[in-house]
């Protein structure tokens, strides 16, 4: 990717290749400049930088994205399960009872490990399901 898709002459190609051989480079570190190089050339250097800083934050740090979808469900209150259900964050019902079994479904940040759980939606919440997936949810 580094001599293709950043189009780097062959000589940082094989500094590259040696940091990574003998264990000077880390190969995060290098994926993350690589990355960096190809949104640039495409988006800027700005676009770059500001991708990085979104990825650090949302993968690094575990913080939630800059933007969010909306999802309006009807009632003020529904159980996880069904509020997983409704929003379409999961396929089925047994597949979010086997994501909460997991650990990978949370509400403002807060772990949900009850399938039963009660969710108060009078204010809006930060879905998560797994690291990816983020959703502000309204009841109304």
């Amino acid at each position: 990717y580094y001599r293709y898709g950043c189009f780097a002459p062959g000589k940082d190609v094989t500094a590259m290749e040696a940091s990574l051989a003998d264990g000077t480079l880390h190969p995060r570190t290098a994926k993350v400049d690589v990355a960096k190089r190809i949104v640039s050339i495409y988006h800027g250097q700005e676009a770059a930088d500001e991708s990085f800083a979104e990825f650090e934050r949302v993968f690094v740090r575990k913080d939630i994205p800059d933007v969010i979808d909306d999802a309006v469900v009807d009632g003020t209150s529904l159980d996880i399960v069904t509020l997983l259900s409704v929003t379409s964050m999961v396929a089925s019902k047994s597949e979010a009872r086997r994501l909460i079994q997991q650990g990978g479904v949370s509400i403002d940040s807060v772990k949900i490990t009850d399938a039963t759980a009660i969710i108060d939606l009078a204010t809006p919440v930060i879905l998560r399901v797994g690291k990816l997936r983020f959703l502000r949810v309204h009841g109304r």
